[in-house]
């Protein structure tokens, strides 16, 4: 987890990761705002990455809120999208969307997280709690090409 203006060094930093999965948590931010990109941001930073095991999650509620919802009851769990390049690296962040306190809902690969993306506005869910049922909605009319349906609060 780095600002985005960080994550070539941040990256040069490790090394060779060889085939380890990354899970990626940024957005295309700086002082002035998003960054314009040619392609999804998590497409663009699995490239940038060059690995073969790509995840993001964790990038569309706010630190602040998501520290807050995790103390939730079990019915009430709030949704946390995701998208992964592969099924192996799906199998290792919906783990940890779990165990942190909320329902994993898969968007698809990198290319297809548009629904994802920074800023909040109409048709997204950045930025927009909502329920694991209203959540899977969302990313079914996304799929079908239909306007999805505004978030239904869980708290």
């Amino acid at each position: 987890m780095v600002p985005w203006p960080s994550i070539d060094a941040a990256w040069e930093s490790l090394g060779h990761v060889g085939d380890a999965i990354v899970v990626d948590t940024t957005n295309p931010f700086e002082p002035t705002g998003v960054i314009s990109l040619p392609m999804t941001s998590a497409a663009f930073n699995a490239r940038r990455f060059g690995v073969r095991s790509y995840a993001t999650a964790f990038n569309t509620l706010t630190a602040a809120y998501q520290v807050a919802a995790i103390e939730r009851a079990e019915a009430n769990r709030v949704a946390m999208f995701h998208a992964a390049s592969e099924q192996r690296a799906a199998a290792v962040v919906e783990p940890l969307i779990a165990t942190v306190g909320f329902v994993p809902i898969f968007v698809g690969g990198p290319a297809e997280r548009t629904l994802m993306e920074a800023p909040r506005r109409p048709g997204a869910v950045y930025g927009e709690e909502d329920t694991p049922d209203g959540a899977s909605r969302a990313v079914e009319a996304y799929r079908r090409g239909r306007p999805i349906q505004p978030p239904r609060v869980s708290a």
